[in-house]
């Protein structure tokens, strides 16, 4: 039996207040510098859940006997993974303190003002790589996967600001604001034979059974709200340089575990089969985006103006998070006894797909917004509320060899639902 995975830990609640105006200047565009140089990023971090203990090369096996019956087994269970930590508040200024920004970055990847909450991943659930069991006229071998550990949810973050933002490298957004549950961990696999044989035995018969069951797919974790109380001037000049972009996007689920199971019968017998049943691990459920919301402050005027390619003014988003796919079943059942009166018996059970997580509303209330781009494919406003996608389901193979019988059963589950889009406001009263 393996161990189970630890939990992560929690990020911490981090605030930073500016009661002075704040200037900040990172790289030099004349020298070439500043890549990566951020002009403030403030993170809560969740610490990923670990992953379980597996459990390898669990086998009992048979000798030659006198008896005529003669048996060999095995079994494994494997625990599941550890969950992600939380990722907490996230906040710069407040509504009775407005922080007094001027903030300037140059190089490439280099975002002016980066605000994120981050939910840690869940840990995968444990696998079983081997769990095989040989020789003796009855032969069997069972397994289990772990589970997935959830993913950590995300907290809130929010942003009170009358700031004047400049970036000049690529990829280089204005202002990034971000919470984003962590993922569902994935569910623990299985490999999984027996195999049976008349020959070590003074029998007639022979017979190995072989079963296993995925574990399932952890959870996302719930995004936080997003919010953003803004004034001021927002330029970019690089390509791929959004002005404003917020998102609340909340963790996909983890995929289920797949199983992969031989049994066969042999030997000198007149009856031989092999038999399997198994099941695939089901997707876990993907989680909600939360509220994302930009809004004015008491100046009443924000301006966003950029003019590299595929760099929107302002990005809004909620998005749901997916559902994990299902676990697939690879099913195989023979006898290789040429005067057998029985074959291989093979079922299996796919894992069902998990649903999409629903996504927040979105909402745009502004006094006075001005929006300027010059660039390709570089849209002024962009605002989506968009729900996650059902995991699709696991596949079911099986095969049947051998004998004057055999019996196979596939049985495919459901893809998983997807989550509900939520209303999207813009509301804009000096005009846009």
């Amino acid at each position: 039996m393996g161990g189970a995975g630890g939990s992560g830990g929690s990020g911490g609640r981090v605030n930073l207040f500016t009661p002075e105006a704040l200037s900040i200047a990172t790289g030099n565009s004349t020298a070439g510098s500043g890549d990566g140089a951020h002009g403030i990023l403030l993170q809560s971090v969740g610490g990923g859940g670990g992953t379980a203990g597996s459990v390898i090369g669990s086998n009992v096996s048979t000798t030659a006997s006198n008896t005529n019956f003669s048996f060999g087994a095995s079994g494994a269970l494997t625990t599941g993974g550890g969950n992600g930590g939380v990722g907490s508040d996230v906040q710069l200024g407040s509504s009775s303190q407005i922080a007094d920004l001027t903030v300037q970055t140059a190089g490439d990847n280099a975002i002016g003002v980066f605000l994120q909450s981050i939910g840690g991943g869940g840990g995968a659930g444990g696998s079983v790589n081997s769990a095989a069991s040989s020789g003796g006229n009855l032969s069997a071998a069972f397994a289990m996967g772990g589970s997935g550990g959830n993913g950590g949810s995300a907290s809130n973050v929010r942003l009170f600001a009358d700031a004047t933002v400049v970036t000049g490298g690529n990829v280089s957004h204005g202002l990034l604001l971000q919470s984003i549950g962590g993922g569902g961990g994935q569910g623990g696999s299985i490999t999984s034979n027996a195999s049976a044989s008349a020959d070590s035995a003074n029998s007639s018969f022979a017979f190995g059974a072989s079963g296993g069951i995925g574990g399932s797919g952890g959870n996302g974790g719930q995004a936080g709200q997003v919010q953003a109380q803004l004034n001021g001037a927002i330029t970019t000049s690089g390509d791929q340089s959004m002005g404003v972009l917020l998102q609340s996007i909340g963790g996909g689920g983890g995929s289920g575990g797949a199983v992969t199971s031989a049994a066969s019968g042999g030997g000198n017998a007149s009856y031989s089969a092999g038999a399997g049943f198994s099941m695939g691990g089901s997707g876990g459920s993907g989680a909600d985006g939360n509220r994302v919301t930009l809004q004015n402050g008491p100046s009443d005027t924000l301006t966003v103006v950029t003019s590299g390619t595929g760099s929107n003014g302002i990005l809004l988003q909620s998005i749901g998070g997916g559902g994990g796919q299902g676990g697939s079943v690879t099913e195989q059942a023979s006898n290789s006894t040429t005067n057998a009166q029985l074959g291989g018996l093979a079922s299996s059970v796919s894992g069902s797909g998990g649903g999409g997580g629903e996504a927040g509303v979105v909402n745009l209330n502004m006094g006075n917004l001005r929006i300027g781009t010059s660039g390709d494919n570089a849209k002024g406003l962009i605002a989506q509320s968009i729900g996650g996608g059902g995991g699709s389901a696991g596949s079911s193979t099986n095969n049947v060899q051998g004998g004057a019988v055999g019996l196979s059963v596939a049985i495919g589950s459901s893809g998983g639902s997807g989550g509900d889009g939520n209303t999207v406001n813009i509301t804009t009263r000096d005009g846009l």
